[in-house]
């Protein structure tokens, strides 16, 4: 800003005399009243042509002057003209042709773009503090609507590519904006945001609702979760975590509550792919390594072991489990397996655990001979999962193993018989599917795994079939259920 139609204090010197005489009193009062005009006297246009030229956090500085400054300054700001201003790190397009996302700033006629992504997010931040500092003496609804309007000055022309990035800088603007509010004060600024998304949302949220139907929508609105909800500050992500379950599933229903948390969590390859969400990889594509499976499934397995931390009930919890890995249809068990193997050797046990309950429960409202082995199939082909994952990742399958024997444990001995046919035909169908695709070269390396897991279980199996044979049952085994004591002991890892 030009300051020269300001005085310069060495001229001011010169011209007055500090002494105690009337003269000098009446020459400081005069060179005072060159002091009498500030900012807030001129009239709005030409003060509008001073702050097109002042940077982000020159403008929330002067927001801060006063209250009268700062409401002039949100007038500025109303103004289409503003936008590219105020998002200097798009870049306009000199050529029609260029690839990538295009952006709308405002009433700008032009076409931009968002190449710079490190300038993307200082551009962001900048703007979130300035927005925070200019509206700091005002009420939390005008704050929050002044914000908003902020985000709506800048758009993703549809067509040209996914809103990822944009959603990203969005998050780190809200977060900025809101930082050191309380915690009420920061669920209903999420709520205010969230009701650009909630149909989206919510509609994703329905039973009814099938995957893969609308992938630009599905993309928009992961995108949207994962960045105002997840990509914060690692101490504050549960906390966010539960505004989100709060805000789009209040009743807590935990099918719903499985699909939020796969919608926000789940994968995509290629971050500016507008293809939509790889949801057929769960049900189709095992992970090759321990890699693959932890950028599948890392973030959600984080967030399933807070939230058992903060719950203390890991049981009702299991439910959730059981139907994130049914989204959008019921994976396949080398990929149930591997979440399991990320959350931890605890969790899978209450799984384990849980799939028993199931079972049994079903066996008491279906008593059928011929229903037995069917009952037992998910819980046998989750195991096996378990220990070929295992064996892929290049762990010991002993601690796997450890697991099939506890499930075994908590299997009455009336219906061990028909557990170990399902255990052994979901080996015998892995074996199928490995022959079908002898050519295929995921099939050969199929075959390794499933060898040493068919030596181990075969070996371990028959060595205890053996045991059992040359010694008597104790009396009690009937009537509790339990198994052998040779059995029954449980080595912990």
């Amino acid at each position: 800003m030009n300051h020269s139609f300001l005085p310069s204090f060495s001229s001011l010197r010169n011209q007055m005399n500090w002494g105690h005489s009337g003269a000098n009193i009446q020459r400081r009062t005069r060179s005072q009243a060159l002091f009498t005009t500030s900012l807030m006297d001129l009239p709005s246009e030409a003060l509008d042509n001073i702050l097109v030229y002042l940077d982000l956090r020159t403008l929330g500085l002067l927001g801060m002057v006063s209250k009268v400054l700062a409401r002039s300054i949100l007038d500025y700001l109303e103004q289409g003209r503003v936008a590219p201003s105020l998002f200097y790190s798009c870049t306009p397009i000199k050529s029609e042709d260029a690839a990538g996302e295009r952006y709308i700033l405002g009433s700008s006629d032009l076409f931009y773009q968002m190449n710079n992504l490190e300038m993307a997010q200082q551009n962001f931040r900048e703007l979130g503090v300035m927005m925070k500092r200019v509206t700091m003496t005002r009420p939390a609804p005008l704050r929050l609507s002044a914000s908003e309007g902020v985000m709506h000055k800048i758009n993703l022309l549809v067509g040209t590519g996914s809103n990822r990035d944009l959603m990203a800088m969005f998050g780190l603007y809200f977060h900025t904006f809101i930082a050191g509010w309380t915690h009420s004060e920061a669920e209903k600024a999420a709520r205010k945001i969230c009701n650009l998304n909630y149909v989206e949302v919510s509609t994703i949220l329905q039973s009814g609702y099938v995957f893969g139907s609308c992938p630009m929508m599905e993309l928009s609105v992961r995108n949207f979760l994962r960045f105002f909800f997840l990509a914060v500050d690692q101490k504050d992500k549960l906390c966010w975590l539960l505004t989100m379950f709060a805000i789009f599933v209040p009743g807590r229903e935990q099918e719903k509550l499985g699909r939020l948390l796969m919608l926000a969590t789940s994968s995509v390859k290629d971050a500016h792919s507008t293809v939509g969400i790889q949801w057929k990889d769960n049900m189709e594509a095992v992970p090759a390594c321990l890699r693959v499976a932890n950028f599948r499934y890392e973030e959600i397995a984080r967030l399933i072991i807070s939230l058992v931390q903060l719950s203390g009930n890991p049981d009702v919890m299991m439910v959730t489990v059981d139907q994130v890995v049914r989204v959008p249809e019921e994976w396949l068990p080398e990929n149930k397996a591997s979440l399991l193997v990320l959350m931890g050797i605890r969790l899978t046990k209450q799984y384990l655990n849980y799939l028993v309950r199931q079972a049994l429960q079903k066996l008491n409202a279906e008593p059928q001979q011929e229903l037995h082995k069917t009952i037992f199939k998910e819980l046998s082909d989750v195991l096996l999962g378990l220990l070929l994952m295992q064996s892929r990742f290049k762990r010991s399958i002993d601690i796997m193993y450890k697991r099939f024997e506890e499930v075994v444990g908590q299997v009455p001995s009336p219906f061990r018989d028909p557990f170990y046919e399902a255990m052994w035909t979901s080996i015998a169908k892995e074996m199928m599917d490995v022959r079908e695709g002898a050519d295929d070269p995921w099939a050969k390396n199929s075959v390794d795994h499933i060898m040493a897991v068919i030596s181990l279980v075969g070996e371990r199996l028959t060595t205890r079939a053996f045991i059992n044979r040359k010694r008597p049952k104790p009396a009690t085994n009937e009537e509790t259920g339990g198994v052998e004591a040779s059995s029954s002991l449980v080595m912990e890892e």
